[in-house]
């Protein structure tokens, strides 16, 4: 997971780049242009939990009962990780 978040950190930033917007500059970004190189980083970000979160739940469907443990986990990555990437945004479009 930590490679999942360095990576989309960096495509995150590099679109923006790409686009001719600094991440951090005077200029505020379009929220169509963050909202598109968000949604690409969120979704590196969150891809190595939906697999666990499946298999730990198929290893639970299967009777193993530690199974759950990456599945609770796996989840609540997700869960946070959307959370904390697009509660912003929606915040700021409703502030504008």
């Amino acid at each position: 997971m930590p490679e999942s978040l360095a990576v989309a950190m960096v495509l995150g930033d590099a679109l923006l780049r790409l686009k001719g917007y600094e991440s951090v500059g005077a200029e505020p970004i379009p929220l169509g242009r963050v909202a598109l190189a968000g949604l690409a980083a969120v979704l590196v970000l969150i891809t190595p939990t939906i697999p666990a979160t499946m298999r730990g739940l198929r290893a639970r469907r299967l009777g193993v009962t530690s199974g759950i443990l990456p599945a609770i986990i796996g989840a609540a990555a997700l869960g946070y990780g959307l959370l904390t990437n697009t509660l912003p945004l929606l915040l700021a479009s409703l502030g504008r």
